[in-house]
């Protein structure tokens, strides 16, 4: 369990998940396309099925969060994405 003040006192303060994707010659497109229904549905659970997708570069929340064992619940999660395509191809 982790022991701060912060996680100590129950209640986090504003948590950002920011999730990179780099694209380069020798990325499957069928890894990708796995990656984002995983983010996707992902999504659809924190924002019970709010959002269906997110747009990289684009910021989703706040998102609540219940808690669970040793995580507290925390009302302000936020979500990002950022795809950089360096395929030469």
């Amino acid at each position: 369990m982790c022991h701060t003040p912060v996680a100590d006192s129950g209640v986090w303060p504003s948590i950002a998940f920011h999730g990179d994707e780099f694209v380069t010659d020798k990325t499957q497109d069928d890894e990708l396309k796995r990656n984002s229904e995983d983010l996707d549905r992902f999504l659809a659970t924190l924002s019970k099925r709010g959002h269906s997708s997110i747009t990289p570069n684009r910021v989703l929340g706040p998102f609540s969060i219940p808690g669970y064992r040793d995580v507290p619940p925390m009302d302000s999660l936020f979500l990002a994405e950022a795809t950089a395509f360096l395929r030469t191809i």
